[in-house]
């Protein structure tokens, strides 16, 4: 997926390759001496490809996850179901002309497509054997937020994601501020916009949470993936069906799914302070206040806080 030529984030400042194409990372990375095995997160949270959709969304919301592996009937790996597949089957990207062209917008038939539709079965992989350092290089050089680890025969032995990374690598001082990572622009939607519509602006700019705007264009909370997974997976959309239609219950204006508390920090935090707050509150944006202008400014993902944490800025 390419990010849209119009979205630019100032986070991409901390993708320096050298000439070989590797990233330069910090030395906080090469402190790190513990291998794969011990970084994953286990067990793993799996689907098979022949899961209908609908049970691999109550999976997701059951076990709080935003991604499935998909392994076969001898636990090897298959691919990836991520939360960005889900938006996109959902009216957010391509993946929809699957429930428009093939289910005639059928609801219970969408629900029941099998996860091999609209799965990543070409989603990179790791081997347990690789080094911690590679396993960075892997994540940046494919702009990933999870990885599958797996063993030399194929089988899934766990997953390490960002959120992983931060935790490890967050230190109290870093030397880096909020506002050198943070993205000037911040991704909103109205609150009385639709769910297709917030569906669609996460999607194009590849986030996984939205920020909500009121009537006086002010940012009173937020709309996260993860509350979607919830709609769906808690069987609360099934609520909305009138016609039958996927239509009826992407229609619900996104207030009624919202998170209205907002998570701050100021320019000058330092970003270890930033990944402290991210995991103790245990969230994946947080936005960045000036106080002097009493005004938000920017908004930090738990990505930008990787990319600083694991790699230098540039001079």
């Amino acid at each position: 997926m390419t990010r849209p030529s119009g979205f630019k984030r100032r986070v991409e400042g901390y993708r320096v390759l050298r000439s070989d194409g590797k990233p330069n990372f910090s030395n906080r990375v090469y402190r790190v001496e513990k291998d794969l095995e011990v970084l994953s997160t286990r067990p793993v949270v799996t689907a098979t490809p022949t899961m209908p959709l609908i049970e691999a969304l109550e999976t997701m919301y059951n076990k709080d996850v935003r991604s499935l592996v998909v392994i076969d009937s001898e636990e090897r790996y298959n691919g990836m179901l991520l939360v960005e597949h889900i938006l996109s089957f959902l009216g957010g990207g391509d993946l929809y002309d699957i429930v428009v062209n093939r289910y005639n917008n059928d609801f219970y038939k969408s629900m029941n497509i099998p996860v091999s539709d609209i799965m990543d079965r070409d989603y990179p992989l790791v081997d347990t054997s690789l080094s911690f350092p590679e396993l960075i290089s892997i994540m940046v050089e494919n702009d990933l937020n999870i990885v599958p680890v797996v063993h030399k025969d194929g089988k899934v032995y766990g997953v390490i994601s960002e959120h992983d990374i931060v935790r490890l690598l967050a230190e109290k001082r870093t030397g880096v501020k909020a506002e050198d990572i943070m993205s000037d622009n911040i991704i909103t939607v109205d609150m009385s916009a639709s769910l297709f519509e917030a569906n669609r602006t996460m999607t194009r700019t590849r986030v996984r949470r939205v920020f909500l705007n009121n009537e006086a264009n002010q940012i009173i909370g937020a709309l996260t993936a993860k509350k979607i997974i919830e709609y769906f997976g808690s069987h609360e959309a099934f609520k909305y069906v009138k016609k039958g239609f996927l239509e009826d219950v992407l229609s619900i204006p996104v207030k009624n799914l919202g998170i209205f508390r907002i998570y701050e920090v100021s320019p000058e935090d330092d970003v270890g302070d930033v990944a402290s707050k991210m995991l103790e509150e245990n969230i994946g944006a947080v936005l960045v206040r000036d106080r002097k202008r009493d005004s938000y400014v920017g908004m930090i993902l738990e990505k930008d806080v990787f990319y600083a944490l694991a790699i230098p800025l540039r001079e």
